[in-house]
């Protein structure tokens, strides 16, 4: 709640926190304020589409534009290690957060924060097929997909809300 001093902050992340009691009460800070969104991502270990497609649904189970909830982990390089080729997993939400800062930056919040490339991430902890993610887009999680040619990019810009009334899209509801 040391939030609650300023009114300059419209986006907040936890990386790597992922307990569906933990992200539920981080909504529900988002939605009192109402001026700010969680960007959040499932459990590592959810690594099939149909775990994460059920940790939404069920575990989690909020159903809010106030949040935005990313899918798969990312492999960047191991910062701790002399081998190049050392990889780890880490939390999709810093990157993505940074995405939305660059994309209001260098356009403006009304602009969906979506289809960017990840430039320092060098790989995906599971590889989102087609199928798989028309699966997880309906239902509000947002992709990072592998495409040949381009890299890896953030596929998708929908908030948790399952109502299609404009603030299902990121920044409608940022707007």
């Amino acid at each position: 709640y040391l939030v609650d001093e300023t009114d300059d902050i419209s986006i907040i992340a936890a990386p790597g926190v992922t307990y569906a009691t933990s992200l539920r009460r981080l909504v529900q800070y988002c939605e009192n304020r109402g001026t700010m969104m969680l960007v959040c991502e499932g459990p590592i270990e959810y690594d099939d589409p149909l775990e994460i497609r059920n940790f939404k649904l069920r575990e989690f189970g909020v159903d809010s534009s106030y949040y935005a909830l990313y899918y798969p982990w990312m492999k960047v390089r191991d910062p701790e290690s002399d081998n190049p080729a050392s990889l780890i997993d880490i939390a999709a939400s810093g990157f993505v957060v940074g995405g939305y800062v660059r994309t209001s930056q260098e356009q403006n919040v009304s602009v969906a924060p979506a289809n960017f490339r990840l430039l320092t991430v060098d790989g995906l902890t599971h590889y989102t097929t087609d199928g798989e993610q028309d699966i997880l887009n309906p239902i509000g999680v947002n992709v990072i997909r592998f495409f040949s040619g381009f890299g890896i990019i953030v596929w998708g810009a929908r908030t948790g809300w399952n109502l299609a009334d404009g603030t299902h899209y990121v920044n409608v509801r940022r707007l």
